[in-house]
């Protein structure tokens, strides 16, 4: 099932974390504030990938471990998400990725980041944003925003102008095409992605 109704940017990290600061200002509700997460991505034979996160917190603001299975589209240029994507409790990290192992996925990366995580209302809608932080990439913050409930695109766009992210470049093939852009490599193909690692030499 393709992923609707939401829209990801790139964003230069001063413009973004000014945004963040002024819709908190007016009274969004902020349910992570720079919390790490941390993944493992089993990247299977027809090129799509399992990833198994922690770190992020549900509506209720729980702790969630979070198996998800994800393809990219015919064209290679943007994510297709499958339904399966099953919350499980936040100890359950290393046993998913050893039950992965054990029926012959193969691990192919270990990744962190930090994620802010808002529910900011406008114009009578309800949206969730997620601005997440990479390592090597430090002059970015990747901004998502998605509907809590039934908003249109329409309206999602309106909300995308009054943050005025409208005008930056989209990254809907999500971040490892970033990264292949300004700094040579995806992700995916890194075995370990962490802020304390310098970025790999390329040959």
């Amino acid at each position: 099932m393709r992923i609707e109704n939401t829209i990801r940017r790139y964003v230069e990290k001063d413009a973004m974390l000014a945004t963040v600061e002024r819709i908190i200002a007016k009274g969004a509700e902020v349910y992570m504030r720079d919390v790490k997460m941390n993944r493992a991505l089993f990247v299977l034979e027809s090129g799509a990938w399992i990833r198994v996160r922690i770190g992020d917190v549900t509506r209720e603001k729980e702790r969630e471990c979070a198996i998800t299975y994800k393809a990219m589209d015919e064209h290679d240029d943007e994510i297709v998400e499958s339904i399966l994507s099953v919350g499980i409790f936040d100890d359950d990290y290393e046993a998913a990725i050893d039950l992965l192992e054990i029926v012959g996925c193969t691990l192919k990366s270990v990744q962190e980041n930090e994620r802010t995580k808002i529910l900011w209302r406008y114009a009578n809608h309800a949206y969730w944003i997620h601005v997440d932080r990479w390592p090597w990439l430090e002059k970015y913050r990747f901004f998502a925003i998605h509907p809590d409930a039934s908003a249109g695109i329409g309206f999602l766009h309106d909300a995308c102008e009054e943050l005025g992210v409208n005008e930056y470049k989209s990254y809907n093939g999500g971040v490892d095409g970033v990264f292949k852009k300004e700094l040579g490599f995806e992700l995916r193909e890194q075995p370990f992605v962490r802020f304390d690692l310098p970025p790999p030499r390329l040959e």
